[in-house]
């Protein structure tokens, strides 16, 4: 009988963890959405990556926006989320260059630094921005207003 229940409850396991990976499976066939998140801070990088690919995106990670620039040209990319202050070429920068290429791509500036009234007034509006640390929560209602999931 303890056999035939220890057998039962990873035999439940299994089932759970098979029903979460075929529910983030379709979510992200569905989504087919790629972001491109540019941040050079590694550790939270990843987990944004995490959470971003949890909610059923695809994600590249780029390290600087020199990086960035190179994903761009190579992948079909969405939206961009982009830290400002990054070494070798901020955000910024990175969004004066990608709008003269890309210049309908939807883009959410991120950083610790500036206040978002100030980050908007840099960009003459033609972002979004979110302050850290990350509202998570109004993150993902950001990226779904501008990349819907047929887009």
């Amino acid at each position: 009988m303890a056999k035939t229940d220890h057998l039962c409850r990873h035999f439940s396991r299994f089932v759970r963890l098979i029903t979460r990976l075929a529910l983030w499976y379709k979510s992200a066939l569905i989504s087919g959405n790629m972001i491109l998140l540019v941040e050079d801070e590694g550790p939270y990088r990843d987990v944004l990556a995490r959470i971003l690919t949890n909610a059923g995106y695809e994600v590249l990670q780029a390290a600087d926006g020199i990086e960035a620039l190179s994903l761009l040209e190579k992948s079909k990319i969405d939206l961009v989320i982009s830290d400002i202050l990054m070494p070798r070429l901020n955000g910024y920068t990175l969004v004066a260059r990608l709008r003269a290429k890309w210049p309908a791509m939807p883009v959410i500036l991120t950083t610790g630094f500036l206040s978002q009234d100030a980050a908007k007034n840099m960009m003459s509006g033609s972002v979004d921005f979110i302050p850290k640390p990350i509202n998570v929560e109004r993150l993902l209602d950001m990226i779904h207003r501008r990349i819907s999931p047929s887009s």
